[in-house]
């Protein structure tokens, strides 16, 4: 009894890990906002779980418990409550606050059940009392702060009066012409140690192309877990300020001129004024990716291309551009890529269209990336048809607003792929995908649906599980193959 025991804790261990903090962390942004929506029917799932015995809904209970966190907070809410029917009782659970006042406030119930861990927002003229108060906070209480850049730099004191937990800073209105502006904010910034840094410019900046702004300083915060900015752009000699010894950074989120590197490179120079070292691009390139190969704290690793055309992704390369020699930057992709030591585990693709062979080569050589997201207009094919048959790591492909058109070339790709490995008999190249979601730009209409699923059932793809985002929401939205193959339909995020 004791030995059945011990293997369902570990079964509901891993199970509720899965549904509750993978599945999670696999959601694109996109779609971080359809949540709830997405785990409805694992609810309903885990609760079955509870119905086989007392036991089973003591394992579920003191699991799912260990997994809540401020992502999924929202998600479990309905789980939360002190009646004897709750999975997750209060003085387990998360607490939000809305001002630090209201935290104070709550006192009598807040050490009543104690909770495990607390979040007080801080928003605009909050943020003087957050810097000012003397109050010493639990260990378990953490700040979100969201506030405009005056706000910030008008303040008489540049760090808080007393050290404070910051889950989150987000600062819009940032204006790259004002220097002692942007030296006042990083001197509260750093101070104030987030985990978590978003700088935003107001609609008066993204009207206009602005410069760089020299972003390397802001590497340098020992707390910074991730870091992005809506407008500016990353030369590769900001990330040579990153220091491998101290950095806890997790996402980074490489936004940068990309096609304008490689035609500055081809010799374009005309390009020369996007950068603030033109002459030093491909050695601070390669001085970069050395520092991204020696580094083990990032996890998520985000490609995306900048454009002077902002909001709208960066130009398609023209014809012409297709004789410039790319490999100037995808050498160094490869290296990164290829590295035995490589932590990276999340793969984004955003909006690039220099992916070559050597590019292909290093992805298909990469033993530490399970998860890959492919956005709209990246070259899926190529990555399909040269990484599949080869990476034996990446477990779950993401595709974020295709084509319709789109969906059913990438199944004939995956087909072709499936009857090849058959035809010659090869194991070493048969498809180790988990699941496959994808988010078409409009959803998926009804009648295409139908296909989608005939499609799937016919030729048993060995895929466990298929996310598809649909138009609306139906009663079944679950459907079980008899390959065991799972696929889940969900409403697609408008």
């Amino acid at each position: 009894m004791l030995f059945s025991n011990i293997i369902y804790n570990s079964i509901i261990r891993k199970l509720i890990f899965f549904l509750y903090k993978r599945k999670f962390k696999l959601l694109p942004i996109e779609y971080v906002n359809e949540s709830y929506e997405y785990f409805r029917n694992l609810h309903c799932e885990t609760i079955k779980y509870c119905l086989v015995s007392k036991y089973w809904k003591q394992l579920v209970s003191k699991h799912l418990t260990n997994v809540l966190d401020f992502k999924n907070g929202s998600v479990l809410l309905s789980f939360i409550g002190e009646d004897k029917w709750k999975l997750i009782k209060e003085h387990s659970s998360l607490f939000f606050y809305d001002s630090i006042q209201s935290y104070n406030e709550d006192e009598g119930y807040r050490l009543k059940f104690r909770y495990r861990k607390m979040l007080i927002n801080s928003y605009g003229d909050s943020f003087e009392s957050f810097l000012n108060s003397s109050q010493k906070f639990q260990r378990a209480v953490y700040f979100n702060i969201i506030l405009k850049i005056d706000m910030l730099t008008n303040q008489t004191k540049s760090k808080p009066l007393v050290p404070k937990k910051v889950k989150r800073l987000v600062v819009s209105g940032f204006d790259t012409s004002n220097e002692d502006q942007k030296n006042k904010a990083l001197e509260i910034i750093n101070s104030i140690q987030p985990n978590q840094l978003f700088l935003f410019f107001t609609n008066e900046y993204n009207q206009h192309f602005i410069p760089s702004l020299d972003l390397s300083k802001y590497f340098l915060i020992p707390s910074l877990k991730k870091f992005n900015t809506n407008m500016n752009y990353l030369e590769p000699i900001h990330l040579l300020s990153l220091d491998n010894r101290t950095t806890k950074l997790k996402t980074l989120h490489l936004r940068m001129k990309f096609n304008e590197m490689i035609k500055l490179l081809n010799g374009q120079q005309e390009y020369a004024n996007s950068f603030t070292y033109p002459d030093h691009i491909q050695h601070d390139w390669s001085l970069m990716i050395k520092k991204l190969i020696e580094n083990n704290t990032i996890i998520n690793l985000i490609l995306n291309s900048f454009s002077n055309n902002y909001p709208s992704n960066d130009e398609p390369l023209s014809p012409l551009d297709q004789d410039f020699k790319t490999s100037y930057l995808t050498e160094g992709f490869k290296s990164l890529f290829s590295n035995p030591k490589c932590t990276i585990k999340t793969l984004q693709l955003v909006s690039i269209n220099f992916i070559d062979q050597l590019f292909l080569d290093g992805l298909a050589l990469n033993t530490s990336i399970s998860t890959l997201i492919i956005f709209n207009d990246i070259d899926y094919i190529s990555i399909i048809n040269h990484i599949l048959p080869k990476n034996k790591t990446i477990r779950n492909l993401i595709f974020v607003d295709v084509k319709n058109d789109k969906f059913f070339i990438f199944l004939q790709i995956l087909n072709n792929i499936i009857n090849n490995n058959n035809n010659n008999n090869n194991n070493s190249n048969t498809l180790e995908l988990y699941s496959i979601s994808f988010g078409v730009e409009s959803g998926i209409d009804e009648n295409t649906l139908e296909k989608v699923i005939n499609e799937i059932k016919l030729c048993q793809y060995p895929i466990k599980e298929w996310n598809i985002y649909i138009n609306k929401n139906i009663p079944n939205p679950q459907i079980l193959l008899e390959n065991n193959t799972i696929i889940n339909l969900k409403h697609h995020l408008k």
